[in-house]
């Protein structure tokens, strides 16, 4: 079994608990963590092509269920970010950001997407933006650049953001929480080889269990998984993701994903949350 993550970050600790504390062997599955340059829809291309067998986040899954690509489902999350969008202090709206510049990944991931969606829902003209691509690093980066006024990250970017002295541009919608790491795989998968699906469904509730209630045990784990973090940023991070990692998948959260998927990239299918996710391996987990 393969799953393939875009970097080591904070937000996926999940996967390299599951590996690395034995949750996994335990199962008696050997699940191969990849590293992967070119981001989620590098990984997406992989995971169609049956090169790896389970993706690391939501977003892609339902992108990939929506585009009619393959039949696949949610099976568990690992953390429920809450809606990221971090900008300077004088920034006090979307509508502030009207000429402004945004740092957000590449047209088409995630955090362009979403970003394009907030700023339409909040009857701001994306046009009206100056976008600014930047990857992970640049991002971290661009918090001291004067001349970039937001961006739109993943929650473990707080910390930086914070130090920085940026603000978190709050949703109309504050308690909108968004899968940015979670299990998906293939209906195939699903119905050929459940027991495995389920064991590794198992392993990943499990580790996401251990990083909320081991604090030493899951920073010590971040030293060797993430090891261009230092120990201040590695506590840091994990200080603003401890209440945020989570095994449950929300209604509202797969709606959302759709919406500014469908919405931002024009693509009228909609599915009901019955066809997107399948929960029965996280209830079995869950009651174990």
């Amino acid at each position: 079994m393969r799953l393939a993550l875009p970097y080591p970050t904070m937000t996926f600790l999940s996967f390299y608990a599951a590996r690395e504390q034995g949750f996994l062997a335990a199962e008696g599955v050997d699940l191969e963590i990849l590293h992967v340059a070119g981001g989620g829809h590098a990984i997406m291309e992989m995971f169609m092509k049956g090169e790896v067998d389970f993706l690391f986040a939501h977003w892609e899954m339902v992108e990939i269920a929506m585009r009619g690509k393959l039949d696949v489902r949610a099976l568990c999350g690992s953390i429920a970010d809450p809606y990221s969008f971090f900008v300077r202090p004088e920034i006090k709206t979307f509508a502030d950001l009207k000429g402004k510049n945004v740092m957000v990944g590449p047209m088409g991931s995630g955090s362009n997407t979403e970003a394009r969606y907030c700023l339409m829902q909040a009857g701001v003209d994306p046009a009206e933006v100056n976008f600014v691509v930047g990857d992970y690093l640049k991002r971290i980066l661009a918090l001291q650049d004067p001349n970039i006024h937001a961006m739109q990250d993943r929650t473990q970017t707080w910390y930086w953001a914070q130090k920085a002295g940026w603000r978190y541009l709050k949703l109309a919608d504050p308690d909108l929480f968004l899968d940015n790491g979670g299990l998906s795989t293939t209906l195939k998968l699903i119905r050929e080889q459940p027991e495995i699906v389920g064991k590794v469904v198992k392993a990943v509730v499990q580790a996401t269990r251990f990083i909320q209630e081991d604090r030493e045990g899951a920073i010590a784990l971040s030293r060797k998984v993430i090891p261009y973090l230092s120990d201040e940023e590695i506590r840091g991070s994990y200080e603003v993701l401890r209440p945020h990692f989570d095994a449950e998948v929300r209604p509202a959260t797969i709606q959302f994903i759709q919406e500014a998927i469908g919405t931002v990239m024009g693509i009228p299918q909609r599915l009901d949350f019955e066809e997107l996710v399948d929960l029965r391996f996280l209830r079995q987990a869950q009651a174990g």
